[in-house]
């Protein structure tokens, strides 16, 4: 009996740490949400947006609230959602491999649409 409990104990070890919380976004939903947060990064690096105007960062914080309110996220859920990603990094290479994809087959379709209008 004791032998089953150990067991018993060790397979709740090993695999209770990859158990995702209620709490914490889906692999799908935590990729769609960077992907707008990487995009609106973007927007704000190459200066598209008046964003360096307010000393106090309102502006970037109001991008990064409007990201999460379109996709009904709240702060605390996605300040979670990082934590146990950054905790859980095969699946946070997962999400970031499957936004490069994104990302390449956005920049592809740009590019068809940019060279279908200037010509």
């Amino acid at each position: 009996m004791k032998i089953y409990s150990i067991f018993i104990l060790f397979l709740f070890t090993v695999y209770g740490c990859n158990i995702r919380p209620f709490s914490v976004l889906s692999d799908k939903k935590m990729e769609d949400v960077l992907f707008d947060l990487y995009i609106a990064k973007a927007v704000v690096k190459n200066k598209k947006i008046d964003y360096y105007v307010d000393s106090v960062g309102v502006k970037r914080k109001n991008l990064f609230y409007s990201v999460l309110n379109k996709h009904r996220v709240s702060e605390q859920t996605f300040n979670r959602s990082l934590e146990w990603y950054n905790s859980h990094l095969e699946n946070f290479i997962k999400i970031n491999r499957q936004l490069y994809i994104r990302y390449y087959f956005m920049i592809n379709q740009l590019k068809k649409v940019n060279k279908n209008f200037y010509k």
